[in-house]
Formats: structure tokens, C-alpha cells, sequence
């Protein structure tokens, strides 16, 4: 009979080595795969204890802000990006105040950030979504 190759360590041959990795495939077929997406509210409710009615964001809210509260990003605050909304509400502004001032060339620009506050509308349940994903998963 031929002795099994070594592998430059003593005790280590290729039957062991193949045990191991056996094993390890075994168990990485067994672990549960990270969700990919938000779950929904009925596979959340037995591991995540309920949002308190005034953190969770309500899409007719977040939908409100974003007609009464556009041109100044209110749906963005809302929705916890402050970042985007200060970017969004500057450009704005500071396009229809150099339209004021009869710089014609602010059309382009606000142009830009009224395609940007209409693509919200479209955005909003996504952005809604991940605020309400995101408080679940500080919970947890």
C-alpha cells in the first residue's frame, strides 16, 4: 500500500483534507443565506418588536411633504436624507434666484433639479421602505 502524500505537515494527508473539506461544505450548505431584501411585515413581526407609531414613516406623509414641501426637499428630511435634500433644495434655489436675477442660463439647472424633485415621486416608496427597513434593523 502507498502512504498518502503529506503536504509538507506531518499527520496531514489527503483523506484528512478531504474530511475537512467535506465538512466545511457540508456546513456552508446547511447556513441560512442572508436575505437579500427587506422582509415583509409578516415574517418581521415574530423576530422584531413592533415600531412605535410615531418613528415608523408613513408613505401618505412622505407623499405630502414631497407636494406641499418639494421645492425645498421636505420629503428628503422626512425620509432621513438630509444630505440630498441641502443639495436638492440649494439647487433649487439658487437656480430660481439667478433666474430672478435674469441669468437666463439658471433655466438649465433648474430644470435638472425639477426632473429630480419629479423623479422623487416615483422614488418615494423605495426611499420609504428602506427608512422603515433601517429602523427595523437597529432594533434587532
Amino acid at each position: 500500500m502507498v502512504p498518502a502524500a503529506a503536504f509538507g505537515r506531518r499527520g496531514v494527508t489527503d483523506e484528512s483534507i478531504a474530511r475537512r473539506r467535506l465538512a466545511l461544505v457540508g456546513e456552508a450548505r446547511e447556513a441560512p443565506a442572508p436575505p437579500r431584501h427587506p422582509p415583509r411585515l409578516a415574517e418581521t413581526s415574530a423576530t422584531v418588536a413592533p415600531a412605535s407609531a410615531h418613528r415608523r414613516k408613513s408613505m401618505l406623509v412622505a407623499y405630502f411633504c414631497w407636494l406641499a414641501l418639494g421645492l425645498v426637499s421636505g420629503h428628503r428630511f422626512y425620509l432621513g436624507h438630509p444630505v440630498t435634500a441641502i443639495c436638492q433644495a440649494l439647487l433649487w434655489s439658487a437656480s430660481w434666484l439667478a433666474l430672478r436675477s435674469e441669468l437666463y442660463l439658471a433655466f438649465i439647472p433648474m430644470m435638472f433639479g425639477f426632473i429630480w424633485i419629479v423623479a422623487d415621486a416615483a422614488a418615494i416608496p423605495e426611499m420609504v421602505k428602506r427608512a422603515n427597513w433601517g429602523e427595523a434593523a437597529e432594533r434587532l
